[in-house]
């Protein structure tokens, strides 16, 4: 009888993931009456909105697979809908693989009067120290209906541009869309 011989092929080589959040919008407003920075919770594939992508995200999937949209931005199927297509379904599961075990630690905040300050590349490193810092656990909201929510106070001379960053295990992701104080 002949011998069988199973040669090993080679190997699939998968990118690592992700370790700093490059695509979650970001939208910034500013809240005259009240002096603060307010922006809604971003962390694709952080379905059930704890502060990590990790597998008990599917669960919250799949109680809204299949629901039709279009979502309100303050509800939760807003952030399942992670393609922003106006259906929750299978392709929205795609931000969770891709963003699985990122942790958000929460958001620095930056300011600064000068325009050339602001970084124009989203993705390189800060260069100006933070102005502030909002902890995920500041997040308000039900986060099995909301869209959690953040704010910060904010001291800044008028004409000064603001923007945030998140923190992902100790690394800044990219940063948000840039607002102007008026």
């Amino acid at each position: 009888m002949a011998e069988v011989v199973f040669e090993k092929g080679p190997q699939t080589e998968f990118d690592d993931p992700p370790t700093v959040a490059r695509d979650y919008p970001q939208q910034l407003s500013y809240n005259t009456s009240t002096q603060r920075l307010e922006w809604y919770y971003s962390l694709k594939g952080d379905f059930d909105q704890d502060g990590r992508v990790f597998m008990d995200d599917l669960i919250l999937f799949d109680i809204h697979n299949e629901k039709p949209g279009p979502f309100d931005m303050a509800l939760v199927e807003s952030l399942i809908d992670s393609n922003m297509d106006s259906y929750i379904a299978t392709d929205d599961v795609t931000a969770f693989g891709m963003h699985l075990n990122q942790t958000l630690d929460g958001y620095n905040v930056y300011a600064t009067p000068n325009a050339n300050q602001v970084p124009t590349d989203p993705q390189a490193p800060s260069t100006l120290p933070p102005v502030g810092y909002v902890a995920f656990s500041d997040a308000v909201g039900d986060p099995l209906v909301d869209r959690l929510r953040f704010s910060a106070p904010l001291d800044v001379p008028a004409g000064s541009h603001v923007w945030i960053r998140p923190v992902l295990k100790g690394t800044e992701g990219s940063i948000s869309d840039v607002v102007t104080i008026n």
